[in-house]
């Protein structure tokens, strides 16, 4: 209780302050400490949010931030701030990636796969699980598989669009993600992914039509 207490408490003066990066700094660890302690009690979930404000909104830690809302959300789903928490979750690790995807184009390399792609994938997993109904869910998940793509890294993007046809298969965007699978896999020479999908797609509704039954056809 006393950790908690004064966590709260120095969160709140930091509010009020609004000068002290070290009180918003020690409110989090403050925080951290109290997690390590009761990270699966009744005020965990609380606390776990409340730590993912401060690096979202006071220290700039998207990373960290992302972690804490991901797992306030894994200890209620259903909670009040839960829903808020996954979209800034997932706004946060995006902030990161395109940074990262800025930061290698700079460089001159080629974009890679890193953990963050891990987290956003995860995220989104959860996201779909939380709130298989969210109607915005379809577009989240295109959106984040597009990003992917346009840098040309097909296998995280294919796993976001394939996410989209197991969760919301009568999706608008359902007809252009399974193009763009196929595509994915013909661009990074993977003939034999082509054939798997270009089975699993002659299922999908979105594929249902004589003509894109009968082009499927031809990929099997």
């Amino acid at each position: 209780q006393r950790v908690y207490d004064d966590a709260i408490g120095l969160h709140a003066k930091a509010q009020t302050d609004q000068t002290s990066r070290v009180e918003f700094e020690s409110a989090a660890a403050l925080y951290r400490v109290f997690l390590s302690r009761f990270g699966t009690g009744a005020r965990a979930y609380e606390v776990q949010f409340n730590l993912g404000e401060l690096y979202f909104h006071r220290l700039d830690q998207p990373t960290r931030a992302a972690e804490a809302y991901l797992g306030a959300v894994r200890l209620n789903p259903g909670g009040p701030w839960s829903r808020g928490a996954l979209y800034k979750a997932l706004g946060a690790l995006e902030s990161v990636r395109e940074a990262e995807f800025q930061a290698a184009k700079n460089a001159g390399r080629k974009p890679a796969e890193t953990d963050t792609d891990k987290q956003l994938t995860q995220a989104m997993e959860l996201y779909a699980t939380s709130y298989p109904d969210d109607p915005e869910l379809p577009e989240l998940l295109f959106r984040q598989g597009r990003l992917y793509y346009d840098y040309e890294l097909y296998d995280p993007a294919v796993r976001q669009w394939g996410l989209l046809l197991e969760k919301h298969s009568r999706s608008p965007h359902a007809r252009e993600a399974g193009e763009l699978i196929l595509d994915s896999f013909n661009k990074s020479k993977d003939y034999q992914n082509i054939e798997v999908w270009g089975r699993r797609l002659l299922e999908a509704p979105a594929f249902a039509e004589p003509k894109a039954q009968a082009r499927l056809s031809t990929l099997i």
